[in-house]
């Protein structure tokens, strides 16, 4: 990503907008640390301001877009027909990182309210968890594992859930019957015993998750 922006003879603001899923704190994090590296002045130099200029713009609109989106919602007549909608936009794609984060805004907001709070709580609650399974259903089932296993507070819980969807089916055969003059002839098939969730998918998707999050190594020193 950093070899095709400093590169490309495409506008910068193009390529963040294409590929702004790709911008996780790995990627923030190296940003600040070329840019303080580089020679001020220099070409390189002035593509990274380019850069992190076009990064705080699109953040800024879609911040926007969302707070708008997030306030339409939330005018709806009832509970239900908020959880329609946010359906529908999760179903079109509509739904990105700045609208869960508004959406988990207010509902923090709404909980710090206490008790003059606790309907909106409520509703903002089953809303955020309509809007999970919607974006969900979008990704791998190793991911939307991983979603729900981040998103548990009970470790038993979070066992169990790892249980059932890793242990291997138990193993049935099905008996069919053969003619009626032979009643004996049986045929027997067997079904597939694979755990729903492969485990070294999942493993995969928590390294894939590590990666993405935390922050680049140190430098090596070099004498």
């Amino acid at each position: 990503m950093f070899k095709t922006l400093l590169e490309t003879e495409n506008p910068i603001a193009d390529e963040v907008s294409k590929n702004y899923a790709l911008f996780d704190y790995g990627f923030m994090t190296r940003l600040e640390k070329m840019q303080a590296e580089v020679e001020a002045g220099s070409p390189q130099s002035e593509r990274l301001a380019e850069v992190s200029a076009a990064l705080s713009a699109e953040m800024s609109r879609r911040m926007g877009e969302a707070a708008e989106t997030l306030r339409m919602v939330l005018q709806s007549p009832s509970a239900i027909v908020m959880e329609g909608k946010m359906a529908g936009l999760a179903r079109q794609g509509k739904i990105d990182d700045a609208l869960l984060q508004l959406l988990e805004a207010n509902l923090q907001q709404a909980k710090a309210a206490g008790e003059a709070g606790a309907a909106a709580v409520a509703a903002l609650t089953k809303l955020q968890a309509r809007v999970q399974e919607e974006v969900d259903k979008k990704v791998p089932p190793d991911v939307q594992l991983l979603r729900r296993l981040l998103r548990m507070d009970s470790k038993p819980a979070r066992m169990e859930l790892l249980k059932e969807k890793m242990s291997p089916k138990q193993r049935s055969q099905l008996v069919i019957a053969g003619s009626v003059s032979d009643a004996t002839k049986t045929d027997l098939k067997t079904e597939d015993t694979a755990p729903e969730i492969d485990p070294r998918a999942l493993a995969q998707a928590f390294t894939n998750l590590k990666v993405r999050t935390r922050p680049p190594p140190p430098p090596a020193n070099h004498r």
